[in-house]
C-alpha cells in the first residue's frame, strides 16, 4: 500500500508541474506581442495552441489514473471506483498518444529525424501503458466480482 501511496505523491507532484507548465504556456500567448507569435508560428504554425491541448490531454489522462491509485487507497484494490477511473485514463492516455502522432505528422518537416523517431518511440511507449491500464482496469473489475462472490459464499 505504501508503493501506491508514493506513486500517487509522485503523480500528485507532476500534474502540479505539468498544471504549471500549461499556465505558463498560456501566460505566455498572451503576455506575447503579435509580432513575437508571428515569428513562433512561422516556425512551427498552431505548435503553441496544440502544444497546451496536447499537454492538457496528459494531465486529464493522469489525473485519472492518480484518482485510481488514491481509491486503491481508500476503497481497496478491488473496487468498481478504481476500475472506472484508470479505464478514463487509459483512454484518455491513448488519445493522447495518436494526437500527438497526428500532430507530428502535420508538422513532420518541421522536426528532426532523430526528433521523429524519438517521439515515434515516447508515444507508442504511451499507448502501450494507456492500452496496459485499460487491462488492468478489467482486471480489477474482475476482481471485484470474485472479491465479492468469495465473500458471499463464506
Amino acid at each position: 500500500m505504501t508503493k501506491f501511496k508514493l506513486l500517487n505523491l509522485a503523480l500528485k507532484i507532476f500534474i502540479s508541474v505539468l498544471l504549471l507548465g500549461i499556465a505558463c504556456q498560456i501566460a505566455i500567448l498572451f503576455l506575447l506581442d503579435s509580432e513575437m507569435l508571428e515569428k513562433i508560428n512561422s516556425k512551427v504554425p498552431g505548435s503553441m495552441y496544440s502544444v497546451i491541448l496536447l499537454t492538457t490531454l496528459l494531465a486529464i489522462g493522469l489525473v485519472q489514473v492518480q484518482l485510481s491509485f488514491a481509491s486503491f487507497g481508500r476503497l481497496g484494490y478491488f473496487n468498481h471506483k478504481s476500475s472506472g477511473y484508470l479505464k478514463k485514463g487509459g483512454l484518455t492516455l491513448i488519445l493522447f498518444s495518436l494526437a500527438s502522432s497526428v500532430h507530428n505528422l502535420l508538422i513532420i518537416s518541421y522536426l528532426s529525424t532523430e526528433s521523429i523517431l524519438l517521439n515515434f518511440i515516447m508515444y507508442s511507449i504511451i499507448l502501450l501503458i494507456g492500452v496496459g491500464l485499460m487491462a488492468v482496469a478489467d482486471i480489477v473489475a474482475k476482481g471485484e466480482i470474485i472479491e465479492r462472490e468469495n465473500s458471499l459464499t463464506i
